[in-house]
């Protein structure tokens, strides 16, 4: 996340908080809650692309991690 701490890293009066920090804290606590190293989520590829007509597993309720096809924003928030 080095360009959140670029353009966030100072106190925002309409966040009432350091949005960098705040980011940083959600980030650490999800890779935290999740078991996995600062550098699992840089090293995650997105794998093949679901046939037609399939769900995917996290789609169905099943939990894996990282979703299959998940963009680097929605991997960040799915670890929020």
């Amino acid at each position: 996340m080095p360009w959140v701490h670029q353009w966030y890293d100072e106190f925002d009066e309409e966040w009432d908080g350091n949005p960098a920090e705040e980011f940083q804290s959600a980030l650490n606590l999800g890779r935290t809650e999740r078991h996995l190293s600062e550098s699992d989520p840089r090293a995650w590829r997105p794998g093949p692309p679901c046939p037609a007509g399939h769900q995917p597993a996290v789609a169905t309720g099943q939990r894996g991690f990282p979703p299959s096809g998940c963009t680097p924003i929605a991997l960040i928030l799915a670890l929020c």
